[in-house]
């Protein structure tokens, strides 16, 4: 959510180190959409509908490239994502996070300083699966309002992707 602006997507998503990175909307706003990047400053992507089939590089930073909220595709990558609990200065504390869908959690709660540096969000949580510690679910907060809310289902790892699962 942004302003009165909302996005409620399905992504499915692909990461092979040290930063290939392929994404398709699934559901919701953009459904059939996708994008592929492999470092640099731009994305190789496709929009959904009659459309798929024409692929174009943009941008990393173009509005079709991006989240509501101006996230780009490797600020999205999960090795970052967790990261950014301990770079981004705040107030950072660790908590048990009950269970989410039967899993076991640890809540990791930042209180960001400066949220005008970190697209406005005040207040990052994250929780994380006790026994694997890979994340199932993140909430971002812009004030009292939640702006993010997204949930991390049927990871995979160590699934054997090549470089041609990524096509620049």
């Amino acid at each position: 959510m942004k302003g009165t602006q909302t996005q409620d997507r399905v992504y499915q998503y692909f990461f092979m180190k040290p930063h290939d990175v392929k994404t398709l909307i699934l559901e919701g706003d953009g459904k059939g959409s996708g994008g592929v990047w492999v470092g640099g400053d731009q994305v190789s992507g496709h929009q959904g509908g009659f459309l798929s089939g024409i692929h174009l590089k943009i941008d990393l930073h173009d509005p079709r490239a991006v989240s509501l909220r101006g996230v780009t595709i490797p600020e999205g990558l999960l090795p970052g994502v967790i990261d950014d609990y301990g770079t981004i200065p705040g107030k950072l504390t660790q908590i048990d996070g009950g269970k989410i869908g039967g899993v076991k959690t640890d809540r990791l709660d930042l209180k960001v300083a400066d949220p005008a540096s970190n697209h406005d969000i005040t207040e990052q949580i994250r929780y994380l699966s006790k026994e694997t510690h890979w994340p199932i679910r993140q909430i971002m907060y812009s004030g009292s309002q939640i702006v993010l809310d997204e949930s991390v289902n049927d990871l995979k790892t160590n699934v054997g992707l090549t470089q041609s699962d990524f096509p620049f």
